[in-house]
């Protein structure tokens, strides 16, 4: 059950990758700021998520409030562009281009007013066919923030190149939790 446990982390990185290129604020402003530019690649952003929902992302996190989260962190539209080359025509491009991280962190801290990372793993567990009772063991097990800060590594490491703080905790918890 491992390897499941694992895949479901791997579709939660790309779920989360498929959206996170953009730009905003350093003090997390809202969308109330962004200008037309900004929401045009909201938009984009918002339109990548919702036709590449396989993984039923838009059933835990609301689509539209992490594409104004992710342009609002990243400083806006001409920023998100000027910074990661990141625009309308190329945010469906953008799974591999690694963030620095404090854009990352932003990111996800804004992503957080927009759905529940832990829930999401939960939902990539059970579609992996974990039960509901083995994935509460397993996210039950796994120390507060983890998921999220599993999410900045994969944003600063889109490739996987490096060790992800989830790994060892998350094969633990399996062990722990009789799934492994």
């Amino acid at each position: 059950m491992t390897s499941s446990l694992r895949s479901s982390l791997v579709v939660l990185a790309a779920a989360t990758l498929a959206v996170s290129a953009c730009g905003g604020s350093d003090d997390g402003s809202s969308s109330s700021e962004l200008s037309e530019a900004d929401l045009a690649l909201a938009a984009a952003v918002t339109a990548d998520l919702d036709a590449d929902d396989a993984e039923g992302f838009g059933q835990v996190f609301d689509t539209e409030c992490m594409g104004r989260e992710l342009v609002s962190a990243l400083g806006g539209a001409e920023a998100a562009d000027e910074k990661y080359g990141f625009n309308i025509d190329t945010a469906s491009e953008m799974d591999d281009v690694p963030m620095e991280q404090a854009d990352a962190e932003r990111v996800v801290a804004g992503y957080k007013n927009c759905g529940d990372f832990d829930e999401l793993l939960k939902q990539s567990f059970v579609a992996f066919g974990a039960s509901e009772e083995d994935a509460d063991c397993v996210l039950g097990e796994l120390p507060d923030g983890l998921v999220a800060e599993s999410v900045v590594v994969q944003l600063t490491d889109p490739t996987g190149s490096g060790e992800n703080p989830i790994d060892a905790p998350l094969d633990a918890a399996a062990i722990t939790c009789g799934v492994a």
